[in-house]
C-alpha cells in the first residue's frame, strides 16, 4: 500500500527531528516548532487513513486531495530543516522574505475539514503581507493560534483571522467566542504549545502578543489574540 510506504517515511522523519532536537526541545527553541509541525503532519496521515478504512475515501483520491499536497509541502521543508542540525534564530530568518498571507491562506484550508467538523466558520481576511521568516515557522504560529481557537470556541460560531501592517510591523489578529472552560479539549495540545511557539517568535524575532478577553452581558464570552512582528528581522 503507497500509503502506508508513505506514512512510515514520515513518521521516520519525525522520530530523526525529535533525536535531533532532544537537547533544545526543553529550552525556548525553534527547535519545539519544527517537532509540533511533524506531529500535526503524522496527525494528518492518521486522519486520511481512518478516511480510508472507513472507505469514505480510496487511497488513490487521498493522494490526490489538496490537504495531502499541503502535507507533503510541509514535510519537505521539514526534511530542509532537519539538515540544519541545530535549530537558532539562524533557521527562522529568511531573504527573499515569505508570503504570509499565503501561508495564513494554506492553513486554513488544510485545517478547514477537520474544523468543519465541529461547525466552525473560519473568515480570513486583510492584505498580502511579507515578512522575513521561515514559512515552517509561520505555519506552525496559524496552526497553534487556530487550534487555540478551536479548543475555546463554541459550535457554531466563527473565527476570525486579519491580517494587516503599519510601516514597521505585520498584525496577526484572530478573534473567537469563548467560555469560561475548553469547550472541545480533544483539538490542540495539552502542554501549551500554543504559547510556546509564541515565545520563539518573541524570544528569536522581536515578536509582542497581545491577549485581551471581552466581557459581555451574556455569554460566550469574547477572546482576541494580536501577535505583532516586525517587517525587518536581522540574524
Amino acid at each position: 500500500m503507497i500509503y502506508e510506504q508513505e506514512f512510515n517515511k514520515h513518521k521516520k522523519l519525525l522520530d530523526e527531528l525529535k533525536e535531533t532536537t532532544k537537547d533544545q526541545i526543553g529550552l525556548v527553541s525553534p527547535a519545539r516548532v519544527y517537532v509540533h509541525e511533524a506531529k500535526a503532519i503524522v496527525g494528518n496521515y492518521f486522519q486520511f487513513k481512518e478516511l480510508i478504512e472507513a472507505e469514505e475515501f480510496t487511497e488513490e483520491e487521498i493522494m490526490k486531495s489538496p490537504s495531502w499536497k499541503k502535507a507533503l509541502k510541509k514535510l519537505n521543508k521539514l526534511e530542509d530543516l532537519l539538515k540544519e542540525k541545530e535549530f537558532s534564530k539562524k533557521t527562522m530568518i529568511v531573504d527573499p522574505p515569505t508570503d504570509f498571507y499565503e501561508i495564513l491562506k494554506e492553513d486554513t484550508e488544510f485545517y478547514q475539514s477537520y474544523l468543519n467538523k465541529q461547525k466552525f466558520k473560519i473568515n480570513l481576511s486583510g492584505s498580502k503581507e511579507k515578512v522575513y521568516i521561515n514559512p515552517t515557522d509561520l505555519s506552525a504560529l496559524v496552526s497553534t493560534s487556530l487550534g487555540d481557537s478551536a479548543k475555546w470556541a463554541p459550535e457554531n460560531s466563527e473565527i476570525n483571522i486579519n491580517l494587516d501592517s503599519d510601516k514597521d510591523n505585520v498584525y496577526l489578529t484572530i478573534e473567537n467566542q469563548c467560555y469560561n472552560k475548553p469547550v472541545n479539549e480533544e483539538i490542540g495540545e495539552k502542554s501549551g504549545i500554543g504559547t510556546k511557539t509564541e515565545e520563539v517568535f518573541t524570544e528569536f524575532v522581536g515578536a509582542k502578543v497581545y491577549k485581551d478577553k471581552i466581557n459581555t452581558i451574556l455569554n460566550p464570552d469574547y477572546f482576541v489574540k494580536t501577535i505583532v512582528i516586525p517587517k525587518e528581522v536581522k540574524n
